[in-house]
């Protein structure tokens, strides 16, 4: 398969990902664009669009978001390897033929449609020089180029951004770090780091990482490189998540077992609230270190507290939603209260 179409293959898979969308959003993108998007309300929609007339485009993702007002935006994702001459010319073409193929139910409650934010994420070798402009291409003084649409989408020149600047623990900087490593190894390191932190969920984002590394990013930069480290990596992956499941099946047995044990000692009843609480704590104590082990310690400390008498399986499962889909402490802190109530 050639590189081309292997980016073209490989990079729909992540950006089908959602917490990976959402990380692109939330970091590379100015909140006064996307104003109070709400990044939990991300929700695939089919990049396929066919207008009266039966013509097509085909873009690589579509994520449609709400607001808090009503509002809804559309998000249409195109990933470059190569400069294109006419893109703006394209992704018009794809936004008019968008627009063509809604319908009046995806009008807010004040009838309109989506706002539409076109974005094209450059991952090749050289400078994105592609114009956005498509005004440009026209002379500037003919009276009709007023008529002439102007920018056409927002441009992320993966290859550009400097490194220091990425935000921390966001998936879409995990992609970039992927491209600027000086080496495979250090590549094979920047990898194994980001798998320590993304969440137990999110085998299939991490699989489409190491498919996108085979695929497109050693044949394009370290064609001889030794492939063991990235095929060790993805046995850790599969071997991490294993070990997870076995655990927490190991976790209720022994729960389960103890509160029988005890049972026959202190009265059953006694017995079985007294594994049960072993239980709860062990979780505690799990959720505690991952916490920490994400946002620092006063993270994890504040897990401690807020779990503490907590005996609905439920609020354990949100606390450890939250360590997987807030990007920030604060952002954790901030909704680890509401997560217990």
């Amino acid at each position: 398969m050639r590189t081309r179409e292997a980016s073209d293959r490989f990079g729909k898979r992540l950006f089908a990902e959602p917490q990976f969308v959402a990380d692109l959003l939330r970091g590379f993108v100015p909140s006064e664009i996307l104003g109070d998007l709400d990044f939990g309300t991300l929700r695939p929609v089919p990049a396929e669009f066919i207008n009266r007339d039966g013509d097509k485009r085909i873009g690589d993702a579509l994520w449609l978001a709400d607001r808090p007002s009503g509002t809804r935006v559309l998000v249409l994702v195109e990933l470059e390897s190569t400069n294109r001459r006419r893109i703006a010319a394209r992704v018009m073409g794809e936004v008019g033929v968008l627009y063509e193929s809604l319908t009046d139910a995806a009008k807010d409650p004040d009838g309109h449609f989506p706002a539409v934010l076109p974005l094209v994420v450059y991952t090749g070798e050289g400078r994105w020089h592609g114009a956005d402009d498509i005004a440009a291409t026209v002379d500037r003084d003919d009276p009709l180029a007023a008529f002439v649409a102007g920018r056409r989408f927002a441009a992320l020149d993966a290859g550009r951004l400097a490194l220091d600047d990425l935000p921390p623990r966001n998936r879409l900087s995990v992609f970039v770090r992927m491209h600027a490593s000086p080496s495979a190894d250090a590549l094979a390191t920047d990898l194994r780091s980001a798998f320590e932190w993304l969440g137990q969920d999110e085998r299939s984002l991490r699989d489409a990482l190491l498919d996108w590394v085979y695929a497109v990013v050693l044949p394009r930069r370290f064609p001889a490189a030794d492939r063991q480290p990235f095929e060790r990596l993805g046995e850790e992956v599969t071997m991490l998540e294993d070990r997870v499941k076995q655990w927490t099946e190991e976790w209720y047995e022994e729960g389960r077992q103890r509160g029988v044990e005890q049972g026959l000692q202190r009265g059953v009843e006694q017995g079985m609230k007294r594994g049960v609480e072993q239980g709860l704590q062990r979780g505690i104590a799990v959720l505690r270190r991952q916490a920490s082990r994400r946002f620092g310690h006063p993270a994890g400390e504040r897990v401690a507290t807020v779990l503490s008498g907590v005996t609905d399986p439920v609020r354990f499962e949100r606390v450890g939603d939250l360590i997987v889909d807030c990007a920030s402490s604060e952002d954790f802190l901030g909704r680890l209260n509401g997560s217990a109530d």
